[in-house]
């Protein structure tokens, strides 16, 4: 399957860090993660005419200090093998491509801007990246289906460990680890 033109994925930005019953740390998009290998809060993937561009926020002077170490751009692309422009310029690099709406609604909000249109949902060639993405995405290599059996097998053996572990007519809270 195909998906013709400009494809936008996007990474998503962290959770918010004000709400206490927010934990979690910043993880991308799983599309963005699967394509570009590598979390970059706020950045895009564009793919046009078959080349990948990551657009990203340059690393600050003060970065290291706050943040921890970042790449600068020219060292991200030679790591991620493809190029890497600083999300200043995107707004011009975008026009009429197909999306995936981020279920952050910052960010999707932050896509609608971008492409100057509503992403109520998916419609149009945003519809023929989805399946382009899912065909993709549902191929499996050699390694691939290694680990998925290797996961298989983990996940038998911690629940026959659970079973081992338990008793008829005793709860959760009644186990005691010895």
């Amino acid at each position: 399957r195909r998906c013709d033109g400009k494809a936008l994925i996007a990474a998503g930005r962290a959770p918010a860090k004000d709400d206490a019953g927010n934990p979690f740390p910043f993880r991308a998009g799983s599309h963005f993660l699967y394509f570009v290998g590598r979390p970059l809060e706020g950045a895009y993937a564009l793919l046009d005419e078959g080349r990948w561009t990551v657009f990203a926020t340059p690393p600050d002077d003060d970065d290291a200090l706050w943040h921890g170490e970042s790449l600068a751009l020219d060292a991200l692309a030679g790591e991620l093998g493809c190029d890497v422009r600083p999300l200043a310029e995107l707004d011009a690099a975008c026009a009429g491509a197909a999306t995936l709406p981020s279920p952050d609604s910052a960010t999707r909000l932050e896509q609608e801007r971008l492409l100057g249109r509503a992403l109520l949902g998916l419609a149009g060639s945003d519809v023929d990246l989805a399946r382009a993405v899912i065909d993709v995405r549902t191929q499996q290599d050699a390694h691939a289906l290694e680990e998925l059996r290797a996961a298989a097998k983990a996940t038998v053996a911690a629940h026959r460990a659970g079973m081992a572990g338990t008793r008829p007519g005793v709860r959760e809270f009644e186990v005691r680890a010895d």
